[in-house]
């Protein structure tokens, strides 16, 4: 029985018998060229595009903890790497990140025993993309959009695609035209120059989407967040998200700069200077820092959570803290030295299932009907949170909290009715807007006379 060869496999088995190993007669000059603007195009494109003298690493790691015999592979180029920290390049277009601990090597969003990492070379690299492609078995696993539940890439996929590009560009500028020609030839076989050229942002978006929300929410990174934000096409379902972020975070460059949450004691002393009024104002203007996370699955973000100085961190699917654990938090023995306090909480004084219990309870402000007064001119700022919310880890959806959903529900509670919704708001012309905050203005100013 004959076994049938891929083409693109022989085609390199034969450059590499005849001493061609590093040059190669695939394009005529004039494909060459085009091919030269095609990289260009991909290179404009690729924020962390690896450098020429990046190695090509193969990283082993568990599944899951459920699951220690079983094994997912992460492939990509080594980055940087420090005593503490591994970054790698992936497939994906993001920056995956390892921390080293007294252990050895792991995952920053894994909590599992230490992965192994062996470094590939540009011809095994090269060899197991042309024998994925013959088999149709997984070269690897869509490990940036999903955990639990692993998306099987066939050669044809958008985000495969961008892969194959990356890794012919990579080739290609490491002088490697022979192995370059051989990724692009059999990329122009399912896709013309034009088709990647014109739908490359739609194949580098998906990765970029959950990197513009790890920039945003997890690193609080806003120019990292806006540069993505940017790169992201009209055709990805991120596009909203990222238009949005795309004219607010112009505007918010000062937040965790100078616009900051004070440290409990010092809100304390700070507290002490303000009328009743400007403590109300102080809090409803930092309102939009509230950086919290998913404490599970299926559910929503705990704002009430426990505020940093410092950025978290997040996990490669944009969903978790790389600070906290995952599932129900205990409370640390000790509080960290950059605690800040929760604006939403010094407000409402609200504490969440989890929250109750784990954290002090604080002395909120005593709020009354009338503060709507003082409240309700804020529900102008359409700021999103620094907060993801989802159903499910291993699916792709992602929202992001915003403000003036916080800002109706105090409302709405200081009211005893619901008089504030923010979908209905949103769809509002500014003329609307500003009728609807002066009448609930109106009202509470009415309720502050009466009483």
């Amino acid at each position: 029985m004959i076994k049938r060869i891929h083409p693109f496999v022989l085609l390199a088995v034969v450059a590499t018998v005849t001493g061609c190993a590093h040059t190669s007669t695939y394009f005529t000059a004039q494909e060459r060229a085009a091919n030269e603007e095609l990289f260009a195009r991909t290179r404009s494109l690729l924020v962390d595009l690896p450098p020429a003298g990046a190695t090509f690493v193969k990283i082993t790691l568990p599944f899951d903890a459920a699951h220690p015999d079983r094994t997912v592979e992460v492939r990509g180029w080594r980055v940087s790497e420090t005593d503490r920290r591994l970054f790698i390049y992936s497939p994906f277009g993001t920056i995956e990140r390892f921390s080293r601990n007294e252990d050895g090597l792991t995952r920053m969003d894994v909590d599992l025993k230490p992965p192994v990492v062996s470094a590939i070379t540009m011809d095994r690299a090269v060899a197991d993309l042309e024998s994925w492609a013959s088999t149709r078995e997984p070269l690897f696993v869509d490990w940036q959009l999903h955990k639990t539940m692993l998306r099987r890439l066939s050669p044809n996929d958008p985000a495969a695609l961008a892969y194959q590009l990356t890794l012919a560009l990579w080739l290609h500028d490491a002088g490697r035209r022979d192995l370059s020609d051989t990724v692009l030839r059999r990329l122009l076989y399912m896709r013309t120059r034009g088709q990647l050229n014109r739908n490359l942002p739609e194949y580098v978006s998906e990765g970029y989407g959950y990197g513009m929300l790890i920039a945003f929410v997890g690193d609080r990174d806003y120019s990292r967040a806006l540069r993505l934000a940017k790169l992201i096409a009209p055709t990805s379902h991120w596009y909203p998200i990222a238009q949005k972020l795309q004219a607010e975070l112009p505007l918010r460059m000062d937040d965790y700069t100078t616009m900051t949450l004070p440290g409990p004691r010092q809100w304390s002393e700070l507290k002490e200077g303000l009328s009743h009024e400007s403590q109300v104002r102080f809090l409803c203007e930092r309102l939009r820092l509230i950086n919290s996370f998913q404490l599970e699955q299926a559910g929503v973000p705990d704002l009430t959570w426990r505020q940093y100085a410092n950025a978290s961190g997040m996990s490669a699917n944009a969903a978790w803290s790389l600070r906290e654990p995952r599932e129900y938090v205990i409370a640390e023995p000790k509080q960290p030295p950059d605690v800040v306090i929760n604006p939403y909480v010094e407000l409402t004084g609200k504490q969440s299932e989890f929250s109750r219990g784990v954290f002090p309870a604080v002395s909120p402000l005593k709020l009354s009907k009338s503060d709507i007064a003082i409240i309700a001119p804020y529900l102008k700022q359409d700021w999103y949170l620094p907060t993801v919310e989802f159903g499910r880890g291993f699916q792709p959806d992602r929202g992001l909290a915003d403000v003036r959903a916080v800002l109706c529900e105090i409302i709405n509670d200081l009211a005893g009715e619901r008089v504030c919704d923010g979908r209905a708001i949103g769809a509002m012309s500014a003329t609307e807007l500003d009728a609807f905050i002066q009448r609930l203005v109106r009202q509470a100013s009415q309720e502050a006379t009466a009483q």
